[in-house]
Formats: structure tokens, sequence, C-alpha cells
């Protein structure tokens, strides 16, 4: 779950600019107007052979002191062109500059990922048999969730969008309804309207679409076959196939996740309680620690430290099957979904299925875990491949 927030665009809806926002744009040397050569956005220049010279301009054939910034360098350069300037310029020896994405939120699902650029348009990766990787265009949000084969969001007003399969109607949200936050579950979604009062639509077979009348929240999360909501008094309560869970619903926390057959929540002072399946190790956090966010997956769960430090535990493999000429096998993947990156700092994270998707301080988006679908390669962004550590024996798994 996402908190509903406004997002300060920086892309403009000028149509050259609309494509460069939505990445895979890139121009050479010289000289170029902002919102009609190029678009406005973070570029970066990596094959620099030389001294490499740029400029920020406040006109185009800007001088002196209507050059609004400048640069000199050897090594690999990343420049944000605002809206706001009128030209940019850069020499030969910068090479080509190249469109870097940028977001302000991500959300990973079963075997897809979305997030949300800087100007609020949504951009989605992996899996997308059922279109949940193909959010609608033109589409603006202010917070978007991923679920198991569908996605979510919410328009700056608050009224929801949903999309991918829809079989038990989790993507058909209420209509004439504004909500603060929204969750995607495994086949359900929950949002909170701006009082506070929980609305979930979808699969109810386990009673996960049907919160206790009478309740307001301040944070919604939806996991597989429930969802937990947190008072405002950090008392949590969750409904679906487990019921309340005793542990959670006497104490107070700060912030809470559902996974598939777990949740975790965080205390005040950050240290955080998980609770529901120990299969994988999904629920074991680690003691000692405090944590500033928790993200709940499929069977991992991921956090960061209040220095950005991710911090992972749980599943890091899986069964995969393949039927070849009539005989069907099993084989053990290593995924790394729960080994994150070393030397990284993120300012969000989320779990999915199999794989875990962070952001970086400058906005980047960093991934890892199965890749069978593409889901762990964000556009304009970085997968890091996990290694199986050494000794790792498949046929012990």
């Amino acid at each position: 779950m996402r908190r509903f927030r406004w997002i300060l665009a920086v892309c403009t809806l000028l149509p050259i600019a609309l494509a460069a926002c939505q990445g895979g744009v890139s121009f050479g040397p010289g000289a170029w107007r902002v919102g009609e050569d190029i678009a406005p956005g973070v570029y970066e220049a990596a094959d620099i052979s030389g001294s490499c010279e740029w400029a920020r301009l406040a006109s185009l054939d800007a001088e002196g002191d209507a050059v609004l910034s400048s640069g000199t360098t050897t090594d690999a350069a990343v420049v944000a062109i605002l809206p706001t300037d009128a030209g940019f310029r850069a020499s030969e020896s910068c090479g080509r500059w190249r469109f870097q994405e940028r977001f302000t939120a991500i959300s990973s699902g079963e075997w897809h990922t979305c997030a949300l650029r800087f100007d609020g348009g949504p951009v989605c990766w992996g899996a997308n048999r059922d279109g949940q990787a193909s959010p609608p265009a033109g589409e603006r949000f202010g917070a978007i969730s991923s679920g198991g084969s569908h996605t979510c969001a919410l328009r700056f007003d608050g009224s929801p969008v949903c999309w991918g399969t829809n079989h038990d109607g989790q993507a058909s949200p209420p209509k004439d309804e504004r909500f603060e936050s929204i969750s995607s579950g495994g086949w359900h979604t929950c949002g909170l309207r701006f009082d506070g009062a929980p609305v979930c639509w979808g699969r109810d077979n386990s009673r996960q679409s049907s919160p206790p009348d009478g309740e307001r929240f301040t944070a919604i999360s939806s996991g597989e076959y429930r969802a937990c909501g947190r008072r405002d008094d950090g008392s949590l309560i969750c409904w679906g196939s487990i019921g309340v869970w005793a542990p959670l619903a006497r104490s107070q926390w700060a912030s809470l996740s559902a996974g598939a057959a777990h949740e975790c929540a965080l205390r005040s002072d950050g240290t955080p309680y998980c609770a529901g399946s120990y299969d994988n190790g999904e629920s074991a956090a680690p003691k000692e620690e405090r944590f500033a966010t928790v993200s709940s997956g499929y069977e991992h769960t991921c956090a960061l430290r209040f220095d950005g430090s991710p911090v992972c535990w749980g599943r890091n493999h899986l069964s995969r099957r393949y039927d070849t000429a009539g005989f069907r096998r099993f084989e053990i993947v290593y995924t790394g979904a729960a080994q994150p990156p070393e030397h990284e700092r993120f300012t969000a994270i989320s779990s999915g299925g199999a794989h875990t998707c962070a952001l970086r301080f400058d906005g980047g988006a960093v991934c890892w875990g199965d890749d069978k679908y593409g889901q762990p390669s964000p556009p304009g962004g970085t997968r890091i491949r996990i290694e199986p550590p050494e000794g790792w024996d498949a046929s012990l798994r």
C-alpha cells in the first residue's frame, strides 16, 4: 500500500516531451531547444571521449550570466534538464545523451511491476497476459498498486482506475468513489476513503473483501487472501482467511504490509514484527534491526533501514515447471529476491512474487529477482543479477 500524495510535474505535456518522458529518447552534440527539439528530464552521457562540456541555457544563444548551469567532465555526466530551461548545449566529446527514467513511486506485483513518473504517468513492465502491465494511455496518477494479475491507481482527485484481469471484479472499483490510498491484493483490492472508511472489491471467498463495519483506518494493505488496516491509535486489525491477528491488534504500530500468507508491521521505533507463515522464513524478521518501511511479498519480505540500506528475509528460490515433448519436469531456480544488492541506498522498496524493486534517491529504479517475465527489468533503470551463494545446491532446497 502507498499513501496518496501529490506529485510535482517535471515533464511538460508537449508532444515531443511526452515521447521523451516515455523513455528511449537520445540526442547528440549541439544546441537543442527544450520542449521543441528535446524534452525536459534526466539525461546521461555515458560514452564520453575526452572532455565533455555541457550547459543549461536561459536562451539558445545564452552566454555568461544567461547560462543557468554548466559543467565539464571526463566521466559519465548526468544532467536534469528542466521544463523552464530554454535550451541545452553539449560538446562533441560528450557523445549521445540518453533519457533516464526517474520515478516517485514503485509497486511490485506477483509477476509485474508498475511505477509512476514525476508527472504521474504510469509505467509498467513484466508479465502482461491479462493486461496488468498495460496502463491506460493519457492517465496521470498520484498512487499506484500492483496486485496478482491486476493493477489499480488513484488519479489526483482520488478516483480509482484499475486494469488487468477482472475475473473476480478486482479491477472494477466502485463508481463515484474517492480514495486517499489504494492497495491491490491477489484477487481483490481495498481502498480508504478520505474519512478513513475501508472499501474493498473483488474475490471474497475468504471474506478478504469484507472489512469490519464501522472501522476507520489511516492505512490499509491487501494480501492474497486477507487485508489489514491500521487504526488511528496505531492498533491493527486483519480480515479474511486468518481473521484477527491478536499480537498485532494488541500493540501500536507505525506501518503494516500484508503478503501472501504473512504480515509484517513496524513499531514506532522501527522494530519489526511479522506473523503468519514461516515456511520460507518470510516472517522471520531480523532482531535488533530498526526500519523506516517494510514490504511483504509472496514468500519474502524486504525493509529499509533509516539510512536507506535494504534488508530482506525469506525465500530466495522457486520451483519452475517445464513441459517438453510430453514430459514434465521441475527445476529449482535461484531468484535472489531476498538478497538485496550491497552498498545501495533507497527511498522506497516493494516486494513482489519472486522479485523486488526499489527506488534510489534520484528516482532511478533498481530491481532484482526472478526475471521470467521481465518483472525486475525496469525501463531506463537497473536490473541487478543475483548469483547463487557459493555452495548453493538446488537439489537440497
